[in-house]
């Protein structure tokens, strides 16, 4: 089944990310709650990708360490 298309202009922008980042290959430059900051304003990327998968993409997800210590989940297209 082909996942439905969003049409609200916040939902374009993060998926056209996850797919840019996963055709470059960009193991160490993943799509997290930071980058999501930064470039969407969106601060609760975990509920927005959720939303993502209920129209149909299959959107994985794996924690990462930081430089600092901290462990912060990335995202992107399975």
């Amino acid at each position: 089944m082909k996942p439905k298309l969003p049409t609200a202009p916040k939902t374009l922008k993060i998926l056209q990310a996850l797919k840019v980042r996963r055709s470059r290959g960009f193991l160490y430059s993943p799509l997290t709650v930071a980058y999501a900051l930064n470039t969407f304003g969106v601060y609760a990327l975990s509920q927005e990708i959720g939303r993502r998968k209920e129209l149909g993409w299959k959107i994985e997800s794996s924690f990462i360490k930081t430089h600092g210590g901290a462990h912060v989940k990335q995202y992107y297209l399975a």
